[in-house]
C-alpha cells in the first residue's frame, strides 16, 4: 500500500511526455514566428532600411529664424536656400537701383 499523499501529488504532476511535447510544441512555434520576421524584413515591397524613412507628411520646413522682424520672410530663415535666393535677389534688384542712378556713357 502507497501514501496517499505521494500518490497524489504524483497524479498532480506533469508527465515527461506531456512536458516534452509541449517543449516541441513551443520550440516550433518560435521558429515559424522567427521565420516570418525574417521574411517580412526581406519582403520585396519593401526597400532597404525601411524603418528609416521619415513618414511625416511634410518635409522639415520649420526652420529658426533669424529676427522675429522676419519671420515670414524667406530672408529671415537662417543657414537655408531660401534666404540666400532672398538676399541675392535683394542684391540684384540694390545693383540694378544703383546702376539705374548713373548714366551710361
Amino acid at each position: 500500500m502507497s501514501n496517499p499523499v505521494t500518490a497524489t501529488i504524483k497524479d498532480m504532476m506533469e508527465k515527461y511526455g506531456a512536458r516534452e511535447s509541449t517543449m516541441r510544441e513551443r520550440v516550433a512555434e518560435a521558429n515559424i514566428i522567427a521565420q516570418k520576421l525574417t521574411d517580412e524584413g526581406k519582403a520585396p515591397h519593401k526597400r532597404h532600411n525601411f524603418w528609416a524613412v521619415d513618414r511625416r507628411q511634410r518635409d522639415f520646413d520649420h526652420f529658426f529664424v533669424a529676427h522675429s522682424s522676419l519671420k515670414h520672410v524667406e530672408g529671415g530663415v537662417c543657414s537655408s536656400y531660401k534666404a540666400a535666393r532672398y538676399y541675392d535677389d535683394k542684391a540684384a534688384q540694390r545693383r540694378d537701383e544703383l546702376l539705374a542712378q548713373f548714366p551710361k556713357e
